[in-house]
């Protein structure tokens, strides 16, 4: 997905993406060029928020 796709699902701004992104909790993918998440890590990043809640 690209930044915006997670960003929308997740519910989140472009701009928290790229917090996650710097502190680990999410990991982008480098596709020429193009920073892409994959859906699977979304999914996980959104299990590891739900079950610490």
């Amino acid at each position: 997905m690209t930044v915006d796709e997670t960003a929308d699902y997740l519910r989140v701004c472009r701009s928290t993406i790229y917090t996650l992104f710097r502190s680990g909790d999410l990991v982008p993918a480098k596709v020429r060029g193009r920073t892409l998440v994959r859906r699977i890590d979304a999914e996980a990043f959104l299990e590891r928020c739900v079950g610490a809640s």
